[in-house]
Formats: C-alpha cells, sequence, structure tokens
C-alpha cells in the first residue's frame, strides 16, 4: 500500500497532510475547518500526519487515544452477523478492569465506513439513562487495506432484550405489569428524547435493547440513525428489520420484492415509524411471541387494524396497558402518537393509578394552575408533573432556581444561555423553553434542568426581551416585550407550533414586563409597560386572546404595574402579587381579580416588596407557592390570607 495518502472526505483527491484525532480522519488542508464545523459535537485534536502513528493503550493514556485493537483485550464473541461484517465482543480497555461491549465493523467501502462513523457519533453525542453509553470510537489504522471500524460501547451484564424474552417463554414466566409499564415509560422517554434532538433509530427491536444489572432498559446499535425534522413525512431510504417494519415501510418492502419500487424508498414519518416499532418490540415483550404479520397492509387498513386489536385484548395486561399498545399500533400514520405525545400520555396514566392507590399523595398535584401545567385548555384532561416545582431565572446571568415543593429544596442551575430579560416557561418536570433576551433575542432552546442537556430551536421572527409566555394546548406564545434593535415596546406576538415559530394577533398595545397566565381557552396579559412620550409609563390594562383574537378589556387595574406574579388559584380568578410601580418603586400588593364580576379585592400585603418575571407557580390545597425574583419562594395562603417568603435548602 505505497503512494501518498489521501484526504478522506467525500469527492477530495487532494493528499492528507493532517490526522483527526476524533475518528483517526486523515484530511487534506482545505477539508480540515469544514470537518471540524460539520462535526462540532465532537472533540478534535488535528495532527500532523507524519508524526501520527498508530499508538496502543496503555493505562497512562487517555480513552480517547485507542486507535488501535492493541489497546483492547477482547474476551468472549457474543455476536456475529451471518455475513460476518459485524462483530460485538465482551472486553476490557487494557488498564481498565471494568467490562465494556467492542463492536467490530468490517466496512465494504467508504459509503459504509462513513454510516458506522455517524452512528458512533449520535451514541457519543447523547446522555441519557436508558442510551447505551458509547466510550470511544476510531478507525482501526493499523489496518490499511481496508476499513475496520470499531466502536466500544457500555456492556449490558444481562445481554440484549431478546434473551431475556428467550429466557422467559422458556419458563413461562412473563414480565410483571408493574415491570413492563416501568420499562416503557423508560424506553418512551428515552425515545422523546431523540425526537427532541430530531434523530430517528431507524431499527428498533428487541436485540438492539440491552438489559442492565440494575433492570434498566437501555437503547442500543445506532447503525440506521439518522437526524431529520421530527414529524416530518416524506421520502426516505428504506431500512430496519423487516418484522418490527411500520405499515407503510413493510409495504415498500414488499413493493421492492415485487419490483415495483425500484429506488428502495418510501414516503412515510420516520419518528411515527419508530413508535410502530417499539410498539411491536413491546407486543413482543409482553406476548413472548414474535409480532408476526402484525404491519401487512395487503389484508387492507381495517382487518390489519382489527387483528391487532385483536392481538392486544389477548394480552395478560390491565386495559390501562393495552391502551399504551393501541397508541402505539395506530395502523394509520396521522393518527398514531409520536414519542413525546406517548411520554405525556404515560404521566397522566401514571398518576391516574396513584389516584386509585395514594389519594393523598395526587391531590398534592391536582391542583397545579394553568401556567405551571402548561395552559392546557380545561376541555382537555390536564397533565400532571411527575414532580412538583416551580423555575425562575435568576437575576444572576447564568442562573436559575429549580425548587422542589414537597422536599423544601432549591438548586441553582447554571447555563450560559439564562438571562433576567429572557423569559422561560416550564414544559414539563425539568424540562423548559427559554425564548429571547438582550442577548441571542432571537433564540430559543429547549433545555433540561435536571439532564444538563440542550436543544437550540428555530429562530424567532423578531428579537425580543422582556416579554411574557403563556401555552395554550401545544402552542408556546411569545407575546410582546422589547424589540432588541429598535429599543421599543412591541406589541407583536409568536407562537411556536410544529417544531417553527409563527407569527400570531398582535396585542392591541405594546408592552413589555407584562406578566401571562393561561386559563380555559384564554390568555390573560396583565399589565407592562411601554415607552410613550419618549419615557417609560407603567400600563393598568388587560388584554385577553381568545378565538385568536387580543382584546382589550374594559377593566382597569388597581394601579399602574408591571412585574407582577400571577396565578390562577380557580378558572374566575387570578391573584396579582407584588410588581413594580411608577416612579420604580416595588410594591406589596396582592389582589384577587374575579373574572365573572370583573371586581379586585385587595388582600393583606406580602412581607417585603417583590418583583417577579417567571410566571410559573404551584397550587396545593389553598396554599399556592409563586417565585420572587429578589426575595426566592413565596408561600401564600389563600384560606388565611397570609404570605411568607420561605428558605429551602440549598443543593446545587
Amino acid at each position: 500500500m505505497g503512494g501518498k495518502p489521501f484526504c478522506e472526505q467525500k469527492r477530495c483527491n487532494e493528499e492528507a497532510k493532517f490526522v483527526c484525532l476524533c475518528f483517526y480522519i486523515r484530511l487534506c488542508p482545505q477539508h480540515v475547518k469544514r470537518h471540524k464545523l460539520s462535526n462540532r459535537n465532537l472533540y478534535h485534536k488535528i495532527v500532523d500526519i507524519a508524526e501520527f502513528k498508530p499508538i496502543a493503550f496503555d493505562p497512562g493514556q487517555t480513552i480517547d487515544r485507542i486507535n488501535t485493537m492493541e489497546g483492547l483485550s477482547l474476551n468472549r464473541n457474543i455476536y456475529q452477523s451471518p455475513e460476518g461484517s459485524t462483530e460485538v465482543w465482551e472486553g476490557n480497555i487494557k488498564g481498565i478492569p471494568d467490562k465494556v461491549a467492542i463492536k467490530i465493523m468490517h466496512c465494504r467501502n467508504e459509503g459504509e465506513y462513513n454510516k458506522r462513523r455517524q452512528e458512533a457519533e449520535y451514541q457519543l453525542s447523547m446522555k441519557h439513562p436508558n442510551i447505551c453509553g458509547c466510550v470511544c470510537a476510531f478507525r482501526d489504522m493499523a489496518v490499511k487495506d481496508r476499513y475496520k471500524f470499531v466502536i466500544v460501547m457500555e456492556y449490558s451484564e444481562f445481554g440484549d432484550v431478546e434473551q431475556d424474552i428467550d429466557s422467559r417463554r422458556a419458563k413461562a414466566n412473563p414480565w410483571p405489569e408493574e415491570e413492563l409499564l416501568h420499562h416503557m415509560t423508560e424506553l418512551i422517554d428515552a425515545f422523546a428524547f431523540l425526537q427532541e434532538k430530531n434523530l430517528v433509530h431507524g431499527d428498533i427491536k428487541p436485540r438492539n435493547l440491552f438489559m442492565t444489572s440494575q433492570g434498566r432498559m437501555k437503547i442500543g446499535d445506532f447503525g440506521e440513525s439518522r437526524q431529520e425534522s421530527a414529524l416530518v413525512t416524506k421520502t426516505y431510504q428504506i431500512a430496519g428489520t423487516v418484522i418490527y417494519f411500520s405499515p407503510a415501510l413493510f409495504k415498500a418492502y414488499l413493493d421492492i420484492i415485487k419490483g415495483i419500487n425500484v429506488t428502495g424508498t418510501t414516503r412515510h414519518n420516520p419518528i411515527k415509524s419508530d413508535v410502530y416499532s417499539l410498539g411491536l418490540t413491546f407486543m413482543h415483550i409482553a406476548s413472548l411471541e414474535k409480532p408476526v404479520d402484525l404491519n401487512n397492509l395487503e389484508q387492507g387498513f381495517d382487518r390489519l387494524q382489527a387483528k391487532i386489536s385483536l392481538a392486544i385484548s389477548r394480552l395478560n395486561y390491565s386495559d390501562k396497558l393495552k391502551k399504551i399498545f393501541t397508541l402505539m399500533l395506530e395502523v394509520e400514520e396521522s393518527k398514531r402518537y409520536d414519542f413525546i405525545a406517548l411520554r405525556l400520555h404515560l404521566v397522566r396514566t401514571i398518576n391516574a393509578v396513584l389516584e386509585a392507590e395514594e389519594p393523598e399523595l395526587i391531590s398534592q398535584m391536582s391542583h397545579i394552575n394553568d401556567s405551571n401545567r402548561r395552559g392546557i385548555p380545561s376541555r382537555i384532561p390536564p397533565p400532571i408533573f411527575s414532580i412538583p416545582i416551580i423555575f425562575n431565572l435568576s437575576e444572576k446571568a447564568g442562573e436559575a432556581v429549580v425548587y422542589h415543593i414537597t422536599e423544601n429544596r432549591q438548586r441553582i442551575v447554571t447555563n450560559c444561555r439564562f438571562q433576567h430579560s429572557s423569559r422561560a416557561l416550564l414544559l414539563y418536570d425539568t424540562l423548559i423553553l427559554l425564548a429571547g433576551g438582550l442577548k441571542n433575542s432571537k433564540c430559543a432552546y429547549k433545555i433540561d434542568t435536571a439532564a444538563h442537556s440542550t436543544i437550540k430551536l428555530r429562530l424567532m421572527n423578531e428579537p425580543r426581551a422582556w416579554h411574557c409566555m403563556a401555552k395554550l394546548g401545544e402552542d408556546v406564545f411569545c407575546i410582546g416585550g422589547r424589540n432588541t434593535e429598535t429599543k421599543k415596546a412591541i406589541n407583536s406576538v409568536e407562537v411556536y407550533r410544529n417544531e417553527s415559530w409563527e407569527l400570531a394577533a398582535s396585542l392591541q398595545k405594546p408592552r413589555e414586563i407584562a406578566s401571562a397566565i393561561s386559563i380555559n381557552d384564554v390568555i390573560y396579559v396583565v399589565g407592562g409597560s411601554s415607552d410613550q412620550n419618549g419615557h417609560w409609563e407603567l400600563l393598568n390594562s388587560i388584554e385577553k386572546y381568545e378565538n385568536s383574537v387580543w382584546t382589550l378589556l374594559d377593566i382597569i387595574l388597581p394601579d399602574f404595574m408591571g412585574g407582577v406574579g400571577i396565578a390562577a388559584p380557580s378558572p374566575d380568578e387570578i391573584l396579582i402579587f407584588g410588581g413594580k410601580r411608577e416612579r420604580g418603586f416595588l410594591s406589596k400588593d396582592i389582589y384577587s381579580w374575579n373574572i365573572s364580576t370583573s371586581q379586585f379585592a385587595s388582600k393583606n400585603p406580602l412581607p417585603e416588596a417583590e418583583l417577579f418575571y417567571s410566571n410559573n407557580s404551584y397550587i396545593e390545597n389553598e396554599k399556592i407557592a409563586i417565585i420572587g425574583s429578589l426575595k426566592g419562594l413565596l408561600i401564600y395562603d389563600r384560606a388565611e390570607d397570609t404570605s411568607a417568603f420561605q428558605s429551602a435548602q440549598k443543593n446545587n
């Protein structure tokens, strides 16, 4: 194998001058920067190719330096593909006793090699308790005449789920319902995590799920994965395992066999195809029998759906569990849930079980107001958060505070995107949607404050800060604020819907530092400030959003105010706390607004003046928890008409 080494980037015949240690890729000078930009999630170290030598691992070196098989010990072969292109070994990194799974792939060409590299990139970038961790990956540079790619992964002591199914079938030992529901919950959450990253797995089946010694089920083998815009139906190449195909994929597969589909592609929604594959996988797990002929559309939609319904009805599990199967195995793709919707359904299901078993526990969670419970209209059963928390952006840049209500514990969360001029909405447990701010004023993110993961969303249409946010159904509204370019208060409204921002109907008045809350099918925006006659003035008005129209109500607030706290203990009452008043003063006032009568009633004041920028609250019985931006957690006892700022145990 003499001659000059060539750059490994596509369609490049230039001589390679460097090697990047991320995957030991040979690069010409022109492709070094492009390679780094196209693989931002990886650590890159560029070395001169003349100085680069394949090295073996020794205990004094770090794991990411392994780039030949000499750094690994292969102890036991646990899988080999029929054609011999893929091997999986139980082994370890030399000098480190912990077991690892070593996947060796003999690639036939550069395209296959690039696909395996992409698989490793996905696994390296994903951190979730139910996704198999990737320790390192490399091309074996000791092999010169072909592509040999190695992925070193977390080892699952109990093997794959298919082995577990076979063992249980032999012993006639099906999964207990509680355990099965637990596995469904953790995997649906993991796949929802992938969906939020616009990642498609593409080959869900029991052999690609693994059991740990702690009884946790994990997703592995991302060989057919790809990054797509989630929930977009278009034409894709057919890949996966036939018995676990969705109906659309199985039909396309049959058309290929018949010679009808010569391109090997089909139009389908890849996320929802993954949902169907997971449904068939759990049918295999629950019944201990392979899900034969549960995806064949040749028998017709109605007949196939009837066949699936019969198979589900024969499962020896509760109706609640069977309902989850029904949602995943909906033949018509447009009616099938995606993973995020399934996760929400599971939260409701689990809490319904808790309600039957622990009525006192569930009562603590049943009064979450619309601001905190995602603004779901009352005609839809509101989702119940499994963790009773409230969230607040700190006055200190880069910090936020998460309060665990029932544990009386607060946690400081750091993220460079947190600004007190931004606004955030709690979506689900520890997941927030953060938008705008004086810096990155068009940017929006989904941030998991527990997993410390951040997903950047599409840019908003207008740069804004000091706005307010609310949620109706699955739509997130960014309302008003200040245009960070013109420095003027704005009345524009944007809604985050179907993975993008759309301009919606505008407010009747420009306003910043207003407060918003959703009740039933309505959003109320209270107070705020606006630039009038060359200076900023507070407002004393309320606007209502209903049936896609904003209306300025004929109601005058008791004072000019902005930055107030807001909570809804009932569908007819809104409580207003503190906030700014004229000449920059902060207020201790508490008002109760009866929506039906349009009357305001004064309540006993706060112990100290307070400002509120994050309007999510938690209501348990007659006690309301809401976060102030200066003093912290405020507890208001509605029955006693008393309030107190409460210190919580700190846990960073």
